[in-house]
């Protein structure tokens, strides 16, 4: 009865941990895309992540505060937050080298928000609220699980990944 649930809470787990961990697990090779590229100094390296860190945690407190508004909630958060977020890292893909360093630095950011905001925030919670209470924990850990072999498979296929646009792409 609540299959058609648990594999959607599974597979959006399993996907955003593929775009999250692989761009975590790969940061430097990401933020020297977006930069200057092997030019690009430690300190401005250092600098564009702690940045993007800022960023990102201000995506995450901009879901708090509209995660429970009736307007929004959870699925729709979630659904935009994957569009968007996709959308964003899908054009650093196909157009990095058609546009300027700020302007890709701009997108990541942007991409690095609205993960924050969006399935950062809800891949955790919906599991936690779809299932009834007799199930509620195998349902979460099941659907944590395949999260967690989306992070497997992202530091499988990152590693592989021969250029800048391949880890963009995967990521959208």
């Amino acid at each position: 009865h609540y299959g058609i649930r648990l594999f959607g809470t599974s597979i959006t787990w399993l996907l955003w941990d593929i775009a999250f961990y692989g761009n975590k697990l790969f940061q430097s090779t990401f933020l020297l895309a977006v930069l200057t590229g092997e030019n690009a100094t430690l300190t401005q390296i250092s600098g564009a992540s702690a940045i993007n860190a800022f960023v990102a945690l201000l995506g995450y407190y901009a879901a708090a505060l509209i995660v429970d508004k009736p307007t929004i909630g959870r699925l729709r958060l979630q659904q935009t937050g994957f569009v968007i977020t996709g959308t964003l890292f899908l054009i650093c893909g196909f157009l990095s080298e058609h546009l300027s360093s700020r302007t890709l630095v701009i997108i990541y950011l942007g991409s690095s928000f609205f993960g924050q905001c969006g399935p950062n925030c809800t891949t955790f919670l919906i599991p936690a609220e779809v299932f009834p209470t007799e199930m509620r924990t195998v349902c979460q850990g099941i659907s944590a699980s395949a999260g967690k072999l989306g992070a497997l498979i992202a530091s499988i296929l990152f590693t592989f990944a021969k250029t800048e646009n391949a880890l963009f792409l995967i990521s959208g």
